[in-house]
Parts: structure tokens; sequence; C-alpha cells
């Protein structure tokens, strides 16, 4: 169980796999490729904690490290036993270890080397959760020192005891010394994309998502991503979206519930969206509004619809128009054909502008995807509500879907009717 859970609800994309997918699901080995990329590996682990804490932290990470680097997984106590179990196994770890006896002596000496070597400028405790104990800077070169040599702290090529030593090779330290000298000239303007870069690479979203020029998981990981729908979905139903431009395309407040609370449009996707909690991912929706060049909050007052177009979109929703039931679910119930997003709450999903946009020509959005183009040139060929054209069609669509989305118990789109 652990094996088969570790390799499909997303721990590959950052560790990387531990066995071939076709050894682990029993799939077709043609053409299967080894990562070529560098994960972080899980073989220190040996030795390194027992059994039971393994599985603690797997099920709540955020507990133990809360910068949100080690997401939350949304791993029952079950499943974080199997991984945690199996993890441990593979690389031949212990499952226990002796615990440790307090001297009382050796305590207060490490209390003593915790303040000398400045541990707590990075580190909090839960005894001193603050870094009280000792937080004192360490100067990292004499005043009017210029010259590399002469740079102090970790930044030496000996660093002193006191600072903390990276093993950092000689072209990473001139790096780090160009970048630093460059600062009193550089102009420390907050531009929204480079932001959203910053905590996406922190965050190492690209490990899943193509994200502008990231094309996201490399070939051999993405036979790891997988599904449980009962029909073929394609790529687009199995692979985590592009981010590109996921902020002129979903709401604020449906990505809030995505990072924060793990919703999902997809529950036939075996790999879960990690959760890195709510004070590293609160700035996100904002940032890929930025970075996506619009406003924060969608505009979608101009469409008020009587009760004429509300009545055409419910029809051109059904058998009699696009029949939209035939690949999409309404309100859990799923489409004929296919296990699409329930449109039932599109409109509080995405933004009406992309939702236009997406109607008038999917392919042009997303190649490859199974969309159906319902208008070409500017209509569809249901010419007998207006005229067939696209903008007061496309209004009359999201304006049925926003009533049903609005009311408490809505009659959705009857799949035998219409």
């Amino acid at each position: 169980e652990g094996r088969v859970l570790y390799h499909e609800v997303g721990c590959v994309a950052c560790h990387g796999p531990l066995e071939l997918a076709s050894e682990v699901f029993g799939i077709d080995s043609e053409g299967e490729s080894k990562p070529a990329r560098f994960y972080r590996p899980l073989d220190r682990i040996k030795g390194k904690t027992s059994l039971s804490m393994l599985t603690s932290y797997l099920q709540d990470p955020l507990s133990i490290h809360p910068d949100g680097r080690m997401p939350s997984m949304q791993l029952t106590r079950r499943e974080a036993l199997a991984i945690a179990f199996y993890v441990q196994e593979f690389h031949g770890a212990s499952t226990s270890y002796e615990s440790l006896e307090t001297d009382p002596k050796r305590v207060e000496r490490g209390r003593e080397r915790f303040a000398v070597h400045g541990c707590a400028n990075c580190h909090g405790t839960n005894l001193d959760p603050m870094g009280v104990v000792a937080k004192e800077s360490i100067p990292a070169r004499p005043n009017g020192s210029e010259t590399g040599s002469e740079w102090k702290g970790c930044l030496a090529q000996r660093p002193p005891e006191r600072s903390p030593d990276y093993d950092l090779l000689d072209m990473q330290r001139n790096q780090l010394l160009a970048f630093l000298a460059s600062l009193p000239e550089r102009r420390n303007e907050h531009v929204p994309l480079d932001a959203l870069a910053l905590t996406m690479s922190r965050l190492n979203c690209q490990a899943c998502h193509a994200f502008q020029t990231a094309s996201g998981p490399e070939p051999a990981i993405e036979a790891y991503f997988r599904h449980t729908a009962q029909v073929e979905v394609g790529f687009e139903g199995t692979m985590p979206p592009d981010l590109s431009a996921v902020g002129a395309r979903l709401k604020p407040q449906w990505m809030k519930q995505v990072l924060e609370n793990g919703a999902k449009i997809r529950p036939f996707m075996t790999t879960r969206m990690p959760q890195f909690g709510t004070a590293n991912v609160h700035d996100l929706p904002a940032q890929f509004a930025s970075g996506a060049g619009v406003s924060l909050e969608p505009i979608d007052e101009h469409i008020k619809p009587d009760l004429e177009a509300l009545e055409i979109g419910e029809m051109l929703l059904g058998k009699q128009g696009f029949n939209c039931s035939l690949c999409h679910s309404f309100r859990g119930k799923p489409g004929q054909t296919f296990p699409g997003p329930d449109l039932a709450q599109a409109t509080q999903r995405v933004r009406y502008d992309w939702f236009a946009r997406w109607l008038r020509d999917p392919q042009w959005m997303r190649p490859g995807t199974r969309m159906v183009k319902f208008f070409y040139g500017g209509k569809s060929g249901f010419t007998q509500h207006y005229e067939g054209k696209a903008n007061p069609q496309i209004e009359a669509v999201w304006a049925y879907l926003h009533k049903i989305a609005q009311e408490s118990k809505p009659p959705g789109v009857d799949q035998n009717s219409n």
C-alpha cells in the first residue's frame, strides 16, 4: 500500500520515484525512461527517525516545519503509516531506536552552544520560539572592506567557529559576493511576477505544474500521474494544470479553496494537491492575478439576464443545444461519456472573461483539449437563439450556470430532458 501511495499521490514530484512505474503499477514498460532531473533523496532517512515519528510527520508536516517546504499530502493515519513503512524499508532503515536519556549537564552545555553558534538566528524552539536566547548578528566583513578575501562569517573561505559552513564552491561564493556588491545600485521595486516566481520556486510548484517557460514534470515522472476514471481522460485529465495564466482563469476565492482546503474538480486524479498552510500560500491568489495582468476581483456585474436569457441558457446547455451533460458533471451526477468538471459551480470557479474566450475557441487556448468547439466565425449552429451570435449565447449560458450555483437546491440540468 505504501509503495503505491508513494508513487501516485505526488511524493515522486519532489523526491523522485524509488521504483519504475511499470514495476509499481504493472503497466507496459515500453518507452519508459529514468528521471534525469535532481530530486530530494530520501536515503538519509536511514537511522534518522522512528516509524511512529515519520508517520506523524507525514500526516502533519506543517506542525514541524511551518515554512511549508514539506506540504501535507492530505494523508490519513493509515496512509501516512504505509508510506513511512515503505520508505524506511526501501532504504533499510530501522523502524525503532533507543530513547536518549536526558542528562541535565549536557542540556546546559547544549543551551550554551545553541547561543554561541547563533542557532536562534534561524531556528526557534518550543522553549524559545522567538529566538530570544541568542539573537545576534555576525558581521560579514569589516567596515569599509570591499575585497572578498576579507569577508567574514559564512562567506569566508574558512568560516570561523561561530559561523555556519555551507561548503560553498568558489563560483557560488563569487556569485553571492557579486550580488551583495550590486545591492546599493539596485532599485528594489515590487515586481508582482517576480514575487510570484519566488513563491512558486520556494514551494517547488513547477515539480507538478507547467508555468511560463518551465514545462512541469519531466517525461519520466509523467507515468506516475494517474487516474481512477473508467474511461480514458487524456493528458489534461491526468496531469496538473498549467499555471501560466491561472490568475486570469480562476477566481481568487476558488484558488483559496484549492490552496488552503484541498478543493478539487477532478476527484479521479490520484495525485493530490499539496497543502502548504495558509501562512505560506495566502498571497498566491493576488500574485497570480497580478502576474496575469488582471484585477484581483473579477467583474461579472455587466451580465444582467432576463427570464428569456435564463431559458435560452438552459436550452443551450441541454440536449437541444451543446449537450454539455455528455461530458460534464452536474451537481455530482457524472457526464454520460466523460467525467468532465462539474458545471454547476463553474461560475464560482472561473472568471467570465476567461469563460467567454474558452467557449469561443478552446483549442486555441489549450491545444489538445477534449473540449468541443461550438462557435465558428463568431456564431454557433443554433441560430434560433440570438441568431447564433456568440456573445449573447455565452452570456445566457453563464447566466443560467450562475443562477443554479446561487440556489440552495438547484434543479441542475436534467440529462433526460432538453
